[in-house]
């Protein structure tokens, strides 16, 4: 046995290069279960989970389980992952109807004074009418009074809405 420095022949710098191209454009695997037999499943980078699981769980929209036995994949907080996005899928919600997530309607406070709190929003995309396309509605929450302002553009100022 020869100790110190190894003559590289060229057939065998030629097999190291070849070899080190092999690894580099492999795909990364990961072992899951230390002592079980040899399964290896592809390592999925953090930025095309989202986009992996969105593949699969689009075609069926199946349960959490059913999902993470149908992904052959690994990384780590798989199922906290799985789980976290079929909560926020929102054709699971609506047919889930008694499971999905709802806001709880915000409390207002009350107001004594006209004009306290005044409530702004703007209607868009509507079919033009005499070159107005926009409505700009008001409501005070002390009166309930309404007003609808017709505008031409988005960026008319308040000035030029309330004239």
């Amino acid at each position: 046995m020869m100790r110190g420095k190894n003559s590289w022949f060229d057939q065998t710098c030629a097999t190291f290069e070849k070899s080190k191209q092999v690894l580099a454009n492999a795909a990364m695997l990961a072992h899951t279960t230390p002592n079980a037999s040899l399964v290896l499943q592809p390592y999925i980078a953090e930025k095309f989970r989202i986009i992996y699981f969105d593949n699969i769980y689009n075609l069926t929209h199946i349960a959490i389980k059913s999902t993470s036995k149908l992904v052959r994949s690994h990384w780590p907080s798989k199922n906290k992952d799985y789980i976290a996005w079929v909560k926020r899928s929102i054709p699971c919600q609506r047919s889930n109807v008694h499971r999905y997530t709802s806001a709880t309607l915000q409390k207002f406070n009350d107001f004594s004074t006209r004009s306290d709190h005044v409530h702004l929003d703007i209607i868009e995309s509507l079919p033009s009418s005499k070159g107005f396309t926009y409505c700009l509605t008001d409501i005070d929450r002390f009166t309930r009074w309404t007003e609808v302002t017709l505008l031409h553009d988005i960026q008319a100022t308040a000035t030029d809405a309330f004239q």
